[in-house]
């Protein structure tokens, strides 16, 4: 009985010391960052995009009325 209580705490002590998940959380993190990144700047250009597509559509409009 003493013996399976030496193991287990001894199992413990090497789980809590293991640090090999440690790189897996930083590169999740790491491409959390550049995920949210890459959302955040698609957002702000798909406006200016939507914009100038607008923009342009108006200006051939205005063209093609404007031929006899």
């Amino acid at each position: 009985m003493v013996r399976q209580a030496k193991r287990m705490w001894t199992r413990l002590a090497n789980l809590i010391r293991d640090d090999r998940g440690q790189d897996l959380a930083e590169y999740g993190i790491a491409l959390a960052v550049i995920v949210i990144g890459v959302v955040l700047i698609s957002v702000a250009i798909g406006t200016n995009v939507e914009s100038l597509w607008s923009n342009a559509q108006q200006i051939v409009q205005s063209v093609v009325d404007s031929e006899p």
